[in-house]
């Protein structure tokens, strides 16, 4: 879908899921996938989903600080070039 708040009257697809305990939502910016590193080559989407999926019995604040520190290391000197948002939630 579109980013949210780009559109005053763009119509989204609606879902619901059903959170069980432990399940979590990690949501974020492009900033986050989108960041290069000194080969100008993309964190990534991909790259995501297998750190990720190595985390997943973190907590959540070890969760997203792993998350940035990995980033970091793959960025390596490169400053980011958007902006950069993280969320995760966690059903109890």
């Amino acid at each position: 879908n579109l980013p949210l708040g780009v559109f005053a009257d763009a119509a989204f697809q609606v879902s619901e899921i059903q959170l069980e305990p432990g399940d979590a939502i990690f949501a974020y910016t492009d900033g986050l996938s989108e960041a290069r590193n000194p080969t100008d080559e993309e964190y990534g989407s991909v790259r995501l989903e297998a750190w990720l999926q190595t985390a997943c019995g973190l907590g959540p604040t070890e969760l997203v600080k792993g998350c940035l520190t990995d980033l970091e290391a793959f960025r390596s000197s490169v400053g980011l070039s958007d902006d950069l948002s993280v969320l995760l939630l966690k059903r109890r």
